[in-house]
């Protein structure tokens, strides 16, 4: 078994998703009553061997140990600290891996860190044990001995059917009608799932259609750089050492000379936080699909702040303009856990839930609207489109034909002067 150096990562966005405990001279006392899925020996130390009283949780070990997405544990030689290490893992509270096979992983896996990481360029890089399990790490510099976020990164990357998507998503991320090009925005807060959305989107379009697609990312997320069906997919870490308006803006103007004509093409970039990048995400949406992300409560704030920081570069009726003729989806994305059956005799899941607005361009209601700054009349659109996509999936309709009626072209039907 090896375990290979550290590979320095820009700053990644941050995405931890559970909240950090509170740094502690002395261990945090195990919680009280005992989470369900933990029990206690008679010591009163907690394991997660076996299944808890009620037998709805699986056990925290190795042979689930995929289903981990998350570890906490301190930047500490202290035994006593490391105790208090704990995970993400189907519950909405954390789970101790104290005592469990698990813990002689992690245990490495922090040795690993503090001998060969000690002196890492940044506070985030990537490090792979055993020559199999990869994480991304984030070291928190807290008020008390520092925290090591691990986050796990897997080296599968799913299609879009393997994932549980509202109606008609799926059916629509995958249409002929975004070969024209165009902008996909993806709202959400941290940990809603949107990477695994966007790497399924990549891979699907791949496989479907050939082509090429380049991804700007801090730091890539899914191991997307292969061929994929008759596609191919790059992936480019932004370099952190440029300043922050230039991570993603300088790299996207360069990826633009490097895309064959006559293919389709994709670019993603990892998530739009600045002016700099919000222009050259419109500007590239013409003739290119461009995927995003953002970090927006819902769709109408996030086609608003997108106008708005177009608009620092090229002007605000220009950059309404451009907006409304490129995008093509906004979707608000959320991520919810449910209690039911797996294949694998999971006790829960998750299933992503939100809304979806869906556009043709700017001869469109939508295209007007983001064009006359009447973003307050989205939220009825996406009510609107709501319920036409469920009747859509429950009717198994030809996507391409609904999407002709979900955003009809007003200059083409003649149902409202321009």
């Amino acid at each position: 078994m090896s375990t290979s150096a550290a590979q320095s990562f820009p700053q990644p966005v941050a995405t931890t998703p559970l909240p950090s405990p509170m740094p502690m001279p002395a261990p945090v006392p195990a919680p009280s009553p005992t989470p369900a899925g933990v029990v206690r020996n008679s010591a009163g130390e907690a394991t997660s061997r076996g299944r808890s009283d009620d037998g709805n949780e699986p056990p925290i070990n190795m042979e689930n140990f995929d289903r981990i997405t998350d570890f906490f544990m301190w930047d500490s030689d202290d035994p006593q600290l490391f105790a208090d290490a704990w995970c993400a893992f189907d519950a909405p509270y954390a789970r101790p891996i104290a005592n469990t096979d698990v813990a002689e992983v992690m245990e490495e896996c922090l040795k690993f860190i503090r001998t060969e990481c000690k002196d890492a360029k940044h506070d985030d890089f990537q490090i792979t044990l055993r020559d199999r399990y990869v994480f991304r790490v984030h070291r928190e510099r807290t008020i008390g001995t520092d925290q090591l976020c691990l986050r796990r990164v897997t080296e599968h990357v799913p299609r879009l059917e393997e994932l549980t998507l509202p109606p008609f998503w799926q059916e629509i991320f995958l249409s002929n009608t975004l070969l024209e090009g165009g902008l996909i925005v993806l709202s959400a807060k941290p940990g809603s799932g949107k990477s695994t959305t966007i790497a399924g989107t990549i891979r699907s379009r791949l496989e479907k259609f050939g082509g090429i697609c380049k991804t700007v990312e801090a730091p890539p997320e899914f191991p997307l750089q292969n061929l994929w069906g008759r596609g191919v997919c790059y992936q480019i870490p932004v370099d952190e050492n440029l300043p922050r308006e230039d991570q993603f803006s300088k790299p996207i103007r360069g990826l633009m000379r490097g895309y064959p004509t006559g293919m389709p093409s994709i670019l993603v970039v990892g998530e739009v936080r600045d002016k700099e990048t919000a222009a050259e995400c419109v500007r590239a949406a013409v003739g290119h699909l461009v995927i995003t992300t953002m970090h927006a409560p819902d769709v109408e704030s996030a086609t608003r702040m997108l106008c708005g920081w177009a608009g620092q570069v090229y002007g605000e009726m220009v950059a309404r303009d451009m907006v409304g003729s490129a995008l093509r989806i906004v979707a608000q994305q959320r991520l919810e856990r449910i209690k039911a059956p797996t294949a694998d005799g999971a006790w829960s899941r998750r299933r992503v839930t939100g809304d979806l607005l869906f556009s043709r361009g700017g001869n469109t209601d939508i295209g007007n609207m983001i064009r006359e700054g009447d973003f307050g009349s989205l939220l009825g659109k996406v009510k609107e489109q709501n319920r036409m996509l469920e009747k859509a999936a429950a009717a198994r309709e030809e996507v391409d034909a609904f999407l002709d009626r979900l955003s009809p072209d007003i200059r083409k039907d003649g149902n409202k002067p321009l």
